[in-house]
């Protein structure tokens, strides 16, 4: 097969594959396009924890994480960790809004609006 007809061949299903996606409606969307750009309705439970046991850990200095019990491969980063509440190894149970993480953003803890921290009797 010569070079010209090669060429020939590209370029025509080039244009076949054009022609295939211009009688797409184009009201119509794909399952991965919706999901891309419209929220879960479920979503919104799954973004509040509430009275979750755990612990609080120094994660350096001045960085304070919540450490559920049943998972402690998560951290949560809370917004505002009150004072009396920064003793590392404290037993608490916690509550809160869970936060979105940036897209190519790397954090040591889930950002975390807290609602809600007592300590919890061991």
């Amino acid at each position: 097969m010569t070079t010209k007809t090669m060429l020939a061949a590209l370029i025509a299903l080039g244009l076949l594959s054009c022609a295939a996606g211009a009688d797409r409606d184009p009201s119509a969307t794909s399952a991965t396009e919706t999901a891309a750009t419209e929220p879960d309705d479920d979503s919104e439970n799954d973004d509040v924890i509430t009275d979750v046991p755990g612990h609080v850990v120094e994660v350096m200095d001045g960085a304070w994480a919540l450490q559920p019990e049943d998972d402690e491969g998560t951290r949560y980063a809370p917004d505002e960790l009150p004072e009396e509440f920064r003793v590392d190894g404290l037993a608490v149970i916690f509550s809160g809004e869970i936060g979105e993480i940036p897209p190519n953003v790397r954090l040591w803890g889930t950002p975390l609006h807290l609602t809600d921290i007592r300590r919890r009797d061991e």
